[in-house]
């Protein structure tokens, strides 16, 4: 600062100057007192002798305009701009500190002075730190579509509480926009390297980017140039090159060599990261240089936070047989337990890497999709030897370019996210950078960072490669890199080593120690749940039931702390190795009732989700009682594209339960209802209804309350239906659902003459549901009038096409139970023999037992033999597993089908005597 002088003005309007600041370039910057808002600010106005220039007067008002739409923490705010008078001028807050340069000399003098010592203030960790700052100051700066164009240390200020401060945007320009000129100096006079150029060329010599002198534009390359030579000061106090004037380094740029700071300053500590993303920064070649500053910020904070440093490993040719362990066209099955066809099977081809690339790994690529191209997919730690392998474990990024669709990442062929806003252009180059660190997977395109995974469950593998669907795309330039370890070595690192290594002792000792040292901490969590995995990798490595007791036991210490949702995550996975999915499921289910808006809930949400989809490939009923899960207490969950596509595999195949009246499959509640009946899970329904009740949703609290009927639940029922509002008991639909729940207390007849007074002429769905219900109880009460009464008034009626079969079944079934073979004849009749072979239709088996009493058993098995192979079968067609060659496994059946089947057994039976009298000449 200088005193204030004669030459300096004692006021410029309302202001009053007390120091010069600066001089140079377009300006000149005081130290003034503003007596309306009682506050020092910095005042900038043009210098007197440029006021002639009007080109230098205009970019001085840009100046201004430009910083004041600039909203950040590092870039000082203007506080008004005065365009009136002959001077131009504005205001700013006065930041008390030192400029990045001075922090220079500073620390240039103190390292002559005392050889070994090192100012903490201009250490190079602590010069990082700022450095960092000014970068994402920029990188906001861009965002808006601004270069600066003349950073330099001059320009920043480090105050004196810590702030980082960029200053001078006389030179900044909108990205795209022609630059403003000012008049050319004298082609002879010599420029210090130190001066802004106000010529054609616009910067400081120093900091210029040589493309610049050959006449190419500023563009981000060009700011990112001159960061990389502040940081290369940062780490070598020098400048990495000398550039007397324009004129030399116009002449000179093609031959200018730049040295590693660590050569020039080689008794400096320099990190070589620091010096890698220095010279990176600073390549004479712009496409060699950072593409933008999120990639230089996500290296810079890579270091700053102790991540691993990348080594390069090899480079992978998709046309070299060599490079691949295998490639192959290989089929992934889903849903295979819910789907009675083999529609969920994909083909796919894959490639999977010869090399193994056990530690942190970086995978990086150019590629493109083409036209009629679907995407592409990473594989990332994938299990194999030589003689197996299996593409579906491990991670699989699944870049989409398909619109509409999704980018996925998938853990063992199971979703574990989804972004929607990511989606490749066909036939357009982009850079992809997968890095996989420890437990978190990142994603970069074109060198912008897209998501952070992280989870508690690594799968364990060493091999990467590529998985497709189609040949439409392009790759260069494959590369893995491999990581070495954090330069902050976390504490647990080293039990994880033990671990990875089955050394369960010491590394059990280990997570010990660190659970007691950081109690109430992340680490100390960690440590509890790792030592809780160290039991159960012991217990599943030794087949020791004790062993799983004391898994069970050191997850339970999780109890009562902040990872206490963890206790719950751990114990499924015990009951996941010991085989038992209702434990396991009652573990999913207590967390998330007891913990709903934990935020370590994330990975309890995650591992139920992959679950549900590990057992859709071999176990209906787990399926069934996961996704109940999900739909009940994570509705969000349902969204998932993944589970979307399971609803659709379920609605596809699963038996649409005729007493249910048609809403959507898409709703949660819904859904969950038809689980909770299947799954023979009163309770679910009934705290189902509570909450259709709660949002007033009629139809799902009618198919409720139906369900509890049907499961001849009628005292739970009953309370469910007394709870529900006054309103509700007055209508329609509900009078019919109190019909039914009038049953066991008054006699099927009452019931029925109370249904038929209030049915309409035309039967639907919640009239048929009814009926059926109170004529079967009429069978199994024998009450035969009750029978006959309802059989003869449903002739004044009108049933629908889909509704006839279904009352012929119950009328069939009737029939051929009291051996009246004609009549039954008669209502089978009406239908084509396509439509009674139809294996869905509820005159199937009915049809069945008929052959068999009339054409004989053969004829009966052929019929029954027509149900296509299948895991399971409709419930209509159950009976078919009566001709299995080998005992049928009936414990896979829901209790619901179990129901039926055993009707149907009974009445095939029932009928079978009647033909093996046939066979003996017995008279009917």
């Amino acid at each position: 600062m200088e005193p204030f002088s004669d030459k300096a003005p004692r006021r410029i309007d309302r202001f009053e100057i007390e120091l010069s600041i600066a001089t140079g370039g377009m300006g000149e910057i005081f130290l003034a007192f503003d007596p309306i808002c009682h506050r020092k600010v910095a005042l900038k106005r043009m210098r007197k002798k440029l006021l002639v220039n009007e080109t230098l007067k205009k970019r001085f008002i840009r100046e201004a305009k430009i910083a004041s739409r600039l909203s950040h923490p590092s870039i000082i705010p203007i506080f008004e701009i005065s365009l009136e008078g002959p001077m131009p001028y504005y205001t700013m807050p006065y930041v008390e500190g030192q400029t990045l340069k001075q922090r220079f000399i500073q620390a240039r003098k103190q390292q002559r002075r005392t050889e070994g010592y090192e100012d903490p203030g201009s250490s190079i960790a602590t010069l990082t730190r700022y450095f960092l700052t000014i970068c994402q100051a920029i990188h906001y700066v861009h965002s808006n579509n601004i270069l600066h164009r003349d950073l330099k240390p001059e320009n920043i200020i480090i105050g004196k509480y810590g702030e980082v401060v960029i200053l001078d945007w006389g030179l900044a320009e909108y990205v795209g926009e022609p630059e403003i000129e000012s008049d050319l100096p004298d082609p002879e006079e010599e420029l210090t390297s130190s001066m802004t150029i106000p010529g054609r060329i616009i910067g400081t010599v120093t900091y210029l980017a040589p493309e610049r002198v050959k006449g190419a534009p500023t563009s981000v390359a060009t700011d990112i140039y001159a960061l990389g030579v502040i940081l290369y000061q940062i780490l070598a106090l020098k400048m990495p090159f000398r550039r007397p004037s324009i004129k030399e380094f116009s002449a000179s740029a093609h031959l200018e060599k730049v040295l590693p700071p660590s050569e020039i300053s080689p008794h400096r500590d320099i990190p070589p990261a620091l010096e890698k993303i220095a010279m990176k920064c600073i390549e004479p070649t712009p496409s060699k240089r950072y593409r933008s500053m999120n990639e230089l910020i996500q290296d810079l904070e890579n270091h700053v936070q102790g991540r691993s440093d990348w080594t390069h490993s090899e480079v992978l040719d998709i046309h070299k047989k060599s490079d691949w362990l295998a490639q192959a066209d290989i089929a992934l099955s889903r849903h295979l337990a819910i789907t009675r066809s083999l529609s969920e099977v994909e083909w796919v081809h894959v490639m999977l890497s010869r090399s193994e690339f056990p530690s942190n790994t970086k995978i990086e690529a150019r590629l493109k999709i083409k036209e009629d191209g679907l995407g592409i997919g990473f594989l990332i730690s994938v299990p194999a030897d030589s003689k197996h392998f299996c593409p579906e474990k491990g991670y699989c990024l699944w870049l989409t370019a398909e619109k509409g669709h999704t980018t996925q990442l998938f853990r063992s062929n199971i979703q574990v996210l989804e972004t929607g806003d990511i989606c490749l252009e066909r036939e357009e180059w982009v850079h992809v950078r997968v890095e996989h660190v420890d437990h978190k997977i990142s994603f970069y395109l074109n060198g912008e960072l897209k998501f952070t995974y992280v989870s508690y469950l690594p799968v364990i593998g060493s091999r990467t490669g590529l998985m497709v669907r189609d040949a439409e795309y392009e790759i260069e330039n494959l590369t893995i890199s491999t990581g070495s370890l954090s330069s902050i070595l976390d504490c647990l690192a080293v039990p994880d080593a033990f671990l990875a290594h089955k050394d369960f002792d010491k590394a059990l000792t280990e997570y010990q120690k660190i659970a007691a040292s950081f109690r109430g901490q992340k680490e100390g969590r960690i440590a509890l749940f790792q030592a809780g995995t160290c039991r159960l990798e012991q217990a599943k490595l030794h087949k020791n039931p004790l062993l799983f007791e004391d898994a069970l036991e050191a997850f339970h210490a999780l109890y009562e702390t902040s990872g206490a949702p963890l206790e719950y995550l751990g114990k499924a996975l015990v009951y996941e190795a010991l085989k038992d999915p209702n434990e396991e499921a009652k573990c999913f289910e207590l967390a998330i009732r007891k913990f709903k808006h934990h935020p370590l809930l994330a990975p309890i949400k995650e591992q139920l989700h992959h679950r549900l989809h590990q057992f859709a490939g071999f176990d209906r009923s787990s399926t069934f009682r996961f996704l109940l899960i999900i739909a009940s207490l994570v509705p969000e969950l349902i969204a998932l594209e993944d589970n979307q596509k399971l609803i659709c595999a379920l609605k596809k195949d699963w038996d649409h339960l005729p007493f249910f009246e048609e809403t959507s499959l898409s709703s949660p509640i819904d859904l969950a209802t038809r689980l909770s009946f299947w799954l023979s899970s009163p309770h679910h329904i009934a705290e189902l209804i509570t909450n259709a009740a709660i949002s007033t949703h009629q139809l799902f609290i009618e198919n409720g309350i139906f369900a509890l009927i049907e499961m001849e639940k009628s005292a739970l029922a009953n309370q469910k239906f007394n709870e529900l509002p006054e309103q509700y008991q007055r209508i329609y639909p509900f009078k019919l659902l109190k019909v039914a729940l009038g049953f066991p207390e008054k006699s099927a007849m009452e019931c029925l003459e109370s249904f038929f007074a209030l049915c309409p002429k035309q039967m639907r769905i919640k009239e048929v549901r009814i009926l059926k219900f109170l004529l079967y109880q009429a069978i199994n009460q024998q009450d035969l009038p009750a029978v006959a009464y309802a059989i003869e008034k449903v002739k004044a009626h009108e049933l629908s096409k889909k509704d006839a079969p279904r009352i012929d079944a119950l009328r069939a079934y009737l029939l051929l139970s009291q051996s009246k073979w004609q009549e039954a004849k008669e209502i089978f009749s009406k239908y084509s023999e396509y439509e009674l072979s139809d294996e869905r239709s509820s005159l199937f088996s009915v049809y069945g037992c008929f052959l068999c009493a009339t054409e004989g058993k053969r004829i009966a098995h052929i019929h029954f033999a027509k149900t296509a192979a299948a895991p399971y079968l409709p419930v209509t067609a159950l009976l078919s597993l009566y001709f299995q060659e080998k005992e049928p496994d009936l414990s896979k059946l829901f209790e619901y089908e179990l129901k039926y089947f055993d009707l149907q057994k009974a009445l095939f039976e029932h009928c079978n005597k009647h033909a093996d009298l046939q066979d003996l000449g017995s008279p009917v």
